[in-house]
């Protein structure tokens, strides 16, 4: 239980935005930068599919991506940034 807290406590202290999806694209973790980022409150965010973030023209390409790692448990990446288009909620 302490190491959970521990782990929660430094992802939402850290200024990268970290997402976290379930094998079915549904967002389990959204941390206070991901907020600053795309403007989604962590209510808003949770529960939701990948595609409220996510272009709708990027969304077949990305879904393919995303089907591909799930199944061999390869991404293209490994890790490395790289720069994309995503959505920000209008306010």
């Amino acid at each position: 239980m302490e190491n959970e807290l521990l782990s929660e406590t430094i992802l939402d202290q850290t200024p990268d935005a970290v997402i976290y999806a379930d094998r079915s694209g549904d967002i389990a973790r959204w941390n206070r930068a991901s907020v600053a980022m795309f403007g989604f409150s962590s209510e808003e965010a949770l529960g939701q599919r990948l595609d409220l973030i996510i272009p709708e023209h990027l969304r077949a390409p990305h879904w393919r991506g995303f089907d591909a790692a799930m199944s061999t448990g390869v991404m293209k990446l490994q890790g490395r940034p790289t720069l994309t288009r995503a959505l920000h909620k209008r306010t």
